[in-house]
């Protein structure tokens, strides 16, 4: 029998519990305008599906225990409704809030609503036990290739995929191991997360909330804001002094934002992540994802620059303990809340770089239609999307807060962006306050909450808790790089001086998808960040076999850095990465 993931165990049992939570399930919407070949596109859905073996798979039990049982054939239904456009919003909503038989049934539905002979609505719905957001993107690109290939009368000319998610599963338990074998890499790694969020605080008090407490799930509305291009630049030049990326500069601004409002000292965020470290997985559609704790100390009134430091240290060490299922996690620091359903952090930060392609079909017009949150799965949710201009420049950052609408209403969180964003702006105008001028968490802002607040002030600690420090990491120093965009290359780039620098280089392009790299250039300031980090970490490990910490990227961010840094640790015996005080 072939296991679940550790992922996909807890989705299993939220379901057989009676969970039946929407919010497991991922929808794709897709407007179709121009003549559409209904018959070539349900060949194509099935060329997906048969493509990739998860999305024919149920989840049956022996002896109470799951196991994946992939299904040999899967012939896709898509029934077409007839509907009008007033009508089309509550169908679709009735369509993703149907539930899923994971035991039965394969955990994927279809439904085509069409407006009209050349207007069509198409819905995909999967269930998160089989895919995860960035899974959307094969999906996509393979139903748009199957549909060009079945509109042409053949089959999509596809390579063989090297890897299924089965084997995904099975690679994931034998490497980790079992959770009660105190030697097992699992093992280690919780104890490792248990300690660096030891005293974590149950429930932040935070600002504007009203009084009571609801359980996740209930209702949400959202918010939409964006930062402009100029912003966006002056961030990226702030995090490359810094060695940081804008993931870290966005937790240190939400902490600060949060700190200065009355949440305390001590801010736990969540982040999901792609769970894809090694480069084989790209491609595949699946349930990989997993999230992290970043947890930021504010005391002691730091400046941006110090509070960005203080988060780089937990980003770095969450990257490098991501293996740990959250959920595990939460069962281990809170089991009472784990076993009530009760999140173990309230509040989440996710970046995302880019969305699924925009997908292309023979003779139609495609657009993407976002289906709104119908539910909160925390308090409050900050998603940001990081743009790009055509020649790789920043172009500005979309976000969205989405909230719990039972404990906020929409003049809070519109005032708590308003705070976030004058956070960001007063740190890339002045990262390094004098001490009592402009202290990032002091009286400029306030220690109270926004207005409306129904909350108390939370009680400041006279003291920083202890920081915890992964064994591979540096302190976080400022990087001598030029602050202009583009000008990463103001004198010519030389050649590769060895045939490692040259790999490096090559895969540094091929992660950033580039012509070209040279052996000077920094992989930050071309548009690097963590998630990239951890894709180079993987490449080098598959072409040239040898182990590097995410946090070598940080502080090695060049083809040059990086060949020194091979070097150097084949002639050292690797530290303990066990956090220390």
């Amino acid at each position: 029998m072939i296991p679940l993931s550790h992922a996909q165990n807890r989705l299993w049992l939220a379901d057989r519990l009676g969970g039946r939570d929407q919010s497991h399930h991922l929808p794709l919407t897709l407007r179709l305008v121009g003549e559409l070949d209904t018959r070539a596109l349900r060949q194509a859905l099935t060329d997906v599906v048969a493509r990739h073996e998860m999305l024919r798979t149920v989840f049956p039990a022996k002896g109470g225990i799951p196991y994946q049982l992939i299904l040999g054939d899967a012939m896709v239904r898509l029934p077409v409704i007839d509907v009008d456009e007033a009508g089309l919003a509550a169908e679709l909503a009735d369509a993703v809030a149907e539930p899923f038989d994971l035991q039965r049934a394969i955990p994927l539905r279809v439904r085509l609503f069409r407006l009209g002979p050349h207007r069509h609505v198409l819905l995909v719905v999967l269930h998160r036990i089989a895919a995860d957001r960035q899974s959307l993107r094969p999906f996509v690109t393979g139903l748009c290739e199957a549909y060009e290939a079945r509109c042409a009368g053949m089959p999509p000319a596809w390579k063989p995929l090297s890897v299924q998610y089965a084997d995904f599963a099975l690679w994931q338990r034998d490497v980790l191991g079992d959770v009660r074998d105190p030697d097992s890499v699992l093992s280690r790694q919780l104890d490792r997360w248990c300690m660096a969020l030891a005293g974590l605080p149950p429930r932040l008090r935070l600002p504007g909330e009203s009084p009571g407490r609801v359980r996740p799930g209930g209702p949400a509305e959202s918010v939409a804001f964006r930062i402009g291009p100029a912003l966006h630049r002056e961030l990226h030049a702030l995090t490359r002094k810094c060695r940081a990326t804008l993931f870290m500069a966005l937790h240190a601004a939400l902490a600060a934002t949060l700190s200065s409002l009355g949440a305390g000292h001590d801010i736990p965020v969540a982040s999901p992540v792609a769970g894809r470290s090694d480069e084989v997985l790209e491609g595949l559609i699946g349930c990989f994802g997993n999230v992290l704790i970043v947890r930021t100390d504010t005391a002691d009134n730091p400046s941006f620059r110090e509070l960005l430091a203080r988060v780089r240290e937990r980003v770095l060490f969450a990257y490098g303990h991501e293996e740990v299922p959250f959920d595990l996690l939460a069962e281990e620091i809170a089991p009472a809340a784990a076993a009530a359903g009760e999140p173990l952090v309230q509040v989440m930060l996710a970046l995302n770089c880019a969305g699924p392609p925009r997908p292309v079909l023979p003779g139609l017009t495609v657009t993407d239609e976002r289906i709104a949150a119908p539910t909160a799965l925390v308090d409050l949710e900050l998603a940001f999307t990081e743009h790009r201009l055509a020649n790789g420049d920043p172009g500005g950052i979309s976000g969205s807060l989405v909230h719990a609408a039972e404990l906020f209403d929409r003049a809070t969180a519109e005032s708590l962006i308003e705070r976030l964003l004058a956070v960001l702006r007063e740190a890339v105008a002045e990262p390094d306050p004098v001490p009592g001028t402009l202290e990032l968490l002091g009286p400029r802002h306030g220690r109270g909450a926004l207005p409306k607040s129904r909350t108390g002030h939370a009680t400041s600690r006279s003291r920083r808790a202890g920081r915890l420090r992964s064994g591979e990491e540096t302190a976080a120093g400022e990087c001598p790089l030029r602050d202009a965009a583009g000008a990463y290359r103001a004198t010519v780039p030389r050649s590769a001086a060895t045939p490692l620098e040259a790999s490096l280089c090559q895969i540094l392009a091929s992660v950033l998808e580039r012509n070209d790299v040279a052996p000077e250039d920094d992989f930050f300031e071309l548009g690097g960040d963590s998630t990239l980090a951890v894709r180079v970490v993987s490449r080098i490990r598959a072409t040239l076999g040898a182990d590097l910490g995410v946090c070598t990227v940080f502080d090695a961010p060049t083809a040059a850095q990086l060949a020194d840094a091979l070097a150097e640790s084949e002639s050292e015996t690797p530290e303990d990465d066990l956090p220390r005080a």
